[in-house]
């Protein structure tokens, strides 16, 4: 089996003054769904331009498939050793485990609020 440790990069000649760099990602996301590509795209931070026409493509591989029937216990075995570096966190730890205190302690809510939601 072959790895690829890094992002696929495309340069293309737009005209004969600038060059525009397209990521694998890009391509997949824009290219396949007809949505906009990064630099023909209206900003997100102003009300210039109209909508920004982005996409979104959602890719599900089955890990077996590729890793083998093992490849999940992997994953794990990989994330154990992030954690165990000091000052490493995987995304989404954090998350997971406010959400689980939210859900043994409840959320804190004030008493107006409350109220207001109450009385609707």
């Amino acid at each position: 089996m072959s790895y690829i440790n890094h992002a696929v990069h495309i340069h293309a000649k737009v005209d004969r003054h600038r060059h525009r760099d397209w990521s694998t990602a890009e391509l997949l996301a824009a290219g396949l769904t007809g949505a906009s590509y990064a630099a023909d795209a209206s900003s997100f931070l102003d009300d210039k331009g109209g909508p920004p026409g982005t996409g979104q493509l959602i890719v599900a591989l089955d890990p077996a498939a590729f890793g083998g029937a093992d490849a999940v216990a992997r994953f794990g075995d990989l994330a154990a050793m992030i954690e165990a570096q000091a000052g490493a966190r995987l995304p989404g730890r954090r998350r997971l485990a406010l959400r689980e205190k939210a859900r043994r302690e409840g959320l804190p809510i004030a008493d107006a609020l409350l109220l207001e939601i109450e009385n609707l």
